[in-house]
């Protein structure tokens, strides 16, 4: 996949600006917003913040939060330590071992993928900051470390301009480009870059229009199979992939609430929520605290307005709960409750 970097140019200035003050910097986001590429980008500009050292290490392979610190310590090139998981004692030792790797030096510790190994990751930046004065940490992830003097960085989806700009570089800037079919296909995607990606892979040889008419409701064409490319992680090599890993990380009632959520087409708040998704398993005084934690996980993106939150899933993230709907044979009672809270809402004046 090409790696040419298309947008974000005031992000990147902003969160050169955080990095030069805040010592714990976590980048979160929906699937395939962009997380992994933004730290990237943040390390070519690490002179400007400015650091002496960068190091990037990708713990996506990590489903064991022992095996954290020794997999942090050979990314920092330190000896046979690095190879010990058990124990306290271990990581303690671990932990002083990094801490003389990276000395006096001032140093930029990116920690990417944290989703499987979240309280391990915490633990260690937070070990690492203590004994390292001059380091400072970029994490990422759908959800934060949740630890204190932590500054979190909500990577949101590319606006038009940019989300059509990258769809053209992927494409190969094509002469004769329809702007218009690439500006609704950016649209239907959301702006989520991975979605982008993964479309400009398929279009070669077909027209947008074409595209667009297969994608149904979700961010790619219904059966579409993951793409064989050795330059992309196996969770981003289809939308339906990089989704199941945030579905893997929710808790049992989070799935339930996503999927019924589903029918929500667009923004929500908790009240029509509780209405409409609890029952069974999924109690109305759980409700809160679920769709909380699809917030942090960057299911759910909440808008704090004037009264009241409201909540709202992207399209891709809602095509996919749809189809865990459909699956659970829930589908048809939970968009009855739906619209008759919506005729009630209606009937009441309201939205």
């Amino acid at each position: 996949m090409a790696t040419t970097f298309v947008g974000r140019r005031a992000e990147l200035a902003q969160l050169t600006r955080l990095l030069r003050r805040a010592r714990l910097v976590t980048l979160c986001g929906v699937a395939g917003v962009g997380k992994t590429r933004l730290a990237r980008r943040v390390l070519e500009h690490a002179r400007e913040i400015p650091v002496d050292l960068t190091v990037m290490v990708d713990l996506e392979p990590l489903d064991d939060p022992d095996a954290l610190p020794g997999a942090v310590a050979r990314g920092l090139g330190v000896g046979s330590c690095g190879d010990r998981t058990a124990g306290q004692g271990a990581a303690a030792e671990q932990v002083a071992a990094m801490a003389a790797r990276l000395g006096g030096r001032r140093a930029l510790l990116v920690l990417d993928t944290c989703d499987r190994v979240v309280d391990a990751a915490a633990r260690l930046a937070t070990a690492l900051l203590r004994a390292v004065p001059g380091l400072r940490v970029l994490a990422t992830g759908r959800q934060s470390l949740g630890v204190p003097g932590e500054h979190v960085h909500l990577v949101r989806p590319l606006p038009g301009c940019d989300a059509v700009a990258l769809l053209r570089d992927r494409l190969g800037d094509p002469p004769g480009l329809d702007t218009e079919a690439a500006r609704e296909l950016c649209g239907l995607l959301d702006g989520v870059p991975l979605a982008i990606e993964l479309a400009a892979r398929a279009l070669p040889g077909r027209p947008i229009r074409d595209y667009i008419a297969a994608l149904g409701d979700g961010w790619e064409p219904a059966g579409a199979a993951p793409v064989a490319a050795a330059d992309l992680p196996e969770r981003h090599r289809s939308i339906r992939a990089a989704l199941g890993w945030s579905h893997g990380l929710c808790t049992p009632r989070e799935r339930l609430l996503w999927a019924r959520l589903s029918v929500f087409p667009g923004d929500f708040d908790l009240a029509a929520a509780e209405h409409v998704c609890a029952g069974g398993p999924l109690p109305a005084w759980a409700v809160l605290d679920a769709i909380g934690g699809l917030v942090d996980k960057s299911v759910v993106l909440r808008a704090d307005l004037p009264g009241a939150a409201r909540y709202r899933l992207l399209r891709g993230v809602r095509a996919f709960g749809a189809e865990w709907l459909d699956r659970l044979g829930e589908r048809d009672a939970v968009r009855r409750r739906h619209d008759d809270y919506r005729k009630w809402r209606i009937g009441r004046g309201e939205r």
